[in-house]
């Protein structure tokens, strides 16, 4: 791409406490990769593209803390879509979001398939019981692990291409 496209793949569901019905561990985090996308662009103009898919009882909110952290001019919101065209989304990334929060790493193995490199939380604590090799996922769960991830990955098109071929084996 012309610009670093990065997509947000899971729905926003992230502002506290969490509404009534809902557990501690649906905590999506995504508020984690906007500050963490704050900090990447606070000092200069980025060429970068952030796609978002308007799902989640916290859309608004998260509409304001893009427009609070000066990111508007990066976003494109995209209407919910069906499994097809959501795959086809995928593959014009250049690097993926999961989910940063305390849920469960499970949608980002739709981007690991089609070999794109995921930032999200893998959680360890879990995965490390079943899994031996090392992980592909790029793991973060704070803005500053995102802004590391992001510092990394987007002059580097090779780590970010070896980091996509490991997660799709």
């Amino acid at each position: 791409n012309k610009k670093i496209r990065l997509i947000n793949i899971t729905r926003f569901l992230w502002k506290k406490p969490l509404p009534y019905g809902y557990d501690f561990y649906e905590d999506k985090g995504n508020d984690i990769m906007i500050r963490g996308l704050a900090q990447y662009c606070m000092y200069q103009e980025r060429d970068i593209e952030v796609h978002l898919i308007e799902k989640g009882i916290h859309v608004d909110e998260t509409k304001e803390l893009i427009k609070t952290s000066n990111l508007e001019r990066y976003v494109t919101w995209h209407k919910p879509m069906s499994f097809s065209n959501f795959i086809k989304f995928l593959r014009g990334a250049d690097i993926v979001f999961e989910q940063l929060g305390t849920h469960v790493f499970t949608g980002g193995l739709y981007p690991m398939m089609v070999g794109r490199p995921v930032i999200g939380n893998g959680r360890p604590e879990i995965f490390s019981k079943f899994i031996t090799e090392p992980s592909p996922i790029c793991q973060a769960s704070s803005p500053e692990e995102v802004l590391e991830w992001l510092e990394k990955l987007i002059p580097n098109r090779e780590l970010r291409e070896k980091i996509g071929t490991n997660s799709r084996e």
